[in-house]
């Protein structure tokens, strides 16, 4: 039982220790690993100032410490310690239940900023190493937990760093008591102090490599679901609102003047035959092929999107109507000359296509220009179907592809 236990602990702080799989882990798992975090510092200083304690109590050292307030920042620490110990034991519980954790994670952050100011103004040190630590805490923070808790935090951190200023610049409290002397002796950085320093910085550079590592895993998340709001799962396609947007912005960008821009609207043929006849896993097979024809036939800076069932939809940046009219003629037939097998069955399909280009006017918006692109794909259909048809101008089947 004792093994198990062990084993399944190694696993977890294996797991939380993963800077790339971090990002993943459920929010109580978060906040432990930032608990575990927190604890580095004061349990360094604790070992520091109370080794140094012990030597000038028993006289190994001069008096570099001010008893009174080494009581009060060791007092610090071993409080810090112990609200974490609190938090981490909660934590651990609070990963069987479903409960929230988020109350853990204010008293993580609060403590860290409690603590780091206190002690680091007792050593005089705060507006530089407490603000750092308080850097360091947050930009670990940051990709771990919600936006309004950071900033919570941020505030009430700013809030007490603002009163320790003005109690050390008026004169009520001087910053720097927890030292009678300089902690150096004989012109030589005092050992106990020294080594503190140096452990914090060592850590300081390990948490911000976990840092570096949590905020990298997280852009890689933040561009995958971009990437997923912006794509038709199907045939990899930019989905209708990414379509929308980038020719919204496209359409408002342009030159009035000179240049042009074309949308083409596509529609297959008789699709719901081939979803009740073959199956829609034959269906999702011809809309892939399509998908795969568009993107050959389409140029670089065209945008091809799947609009919705089996419409498809192609806007054309700097494109005048004669080569809006030969990119649809070609595409029209690629799509006539595929072949698809599904089950040892061979499927043949056709599309309806509808062009239209701005400058035009009766176009003022894209929402205009996707109008007629609509219109003339109507027409393409009433016209028999597999068929090119320009907005105000005739049918373009038997036009010369490019």
């Amino acid at each position: 039982m004792d093994k198990d236990n062990s084993s399944k602990k190694a696993l977890f702080f294996r797991e939380l220790l993963n800077p790339r799989r971090l990002i993943d882990r459920p929010a109580i798992d978060k906040t432990l690993f930032l608990a575990y975090a927190s604890m580095s510092a004061p349990a360094i200083y604790t070992l520091a100032i109370g080794f140094g304690f012990l030597q000038q109590l028993s006289n190994q050292s001069p008096n570099i410490l001010n008893p009174h307030y080494a009581i009060l920042f060791l007092g610090i620490c071993l409080s810090h310690i112990a609200v974490l110990r609190f938090v981490i034991v909660r934590g651990k519980r609070l990963r069987k239940s479903t409960d929230r954790s988020e109350l853990l994670w204010y008293i993580v952050s609060l403590s860290w900023i409690l603590s780091m100011l206190s002690t680091t103004f007792l050593a005089g040190s705060h507006f530089a190493d407490g603000i750092l630590m308080l850097v360091i805490g947050f930009t670990l923070s940051l990709p771990l937990q919600r936006f309004h808790s950071i900033m919570a935090a941020l505030w009430a951190s700013l809030a007490y760093f603002s009163i320790l200023s003005i109690v050390d610049l008026r004169g009520i409290f001087s910053s720097g008591q927890l030292f009678t002397n300089t902690p150096y002796m004989s012109g030589e950085p005092w050992k106990p102090w020294l080594y503190a320093r140096v452990s914090l910085g060592f850590g300081t550079f390990f948490l911000a490599y976990i840092a570096s590592q949590t905020i990298a895993s997280w852009q890689v998340r933040e561009n995958e679901f971009k990437r997923l709001s912006t794509t038709d799962g199907l045939t990899l396609l930019s989905n209708r609102s990414h379509f929308l947007q980038r020719s919204a912005l496209a359409f408002n960008q342009v030159n009035r003047r000179s240049d042009a821009l074309a949308c083409m609207a596509l529609d297959l043929d008789h699709f719901k035959k081939i979803n009740d006849t073959y199956g829609h896993h034959a269906g999702d097979k011809v809309l892939i092929a399509v998908a795969e024809i568009l993107k050959q036939n389409a140029r670089e800076n065209d945008e091809v999107s799947r609009l919705g069932g089996e419409e498809f939809g192609i806007f054309m940046p700097t494109t005048t109507l004669d080569v809006a009219a030969q990119v649809a003629t070609r595409i029209r037939e690629r799509l006539e000359e595929k072949r698809i097998e599904v089950d040892g069955q061979t499927l043949h399909i056709t599309a309806s296509i509808g062009v239209a280009c701005y400058p035009d006017v009766d176009i003022h918006g894209i929402e205009d220009l996707l109008k007629k692109a609509d219109m003339a794909l109507y027409e393409a259909k009433r016209c028999g179907r597999n068929k090119v048809v320009v907005a105000g101008e005739y049918d373009f089947s038997q036009f010369k592809s490019a």
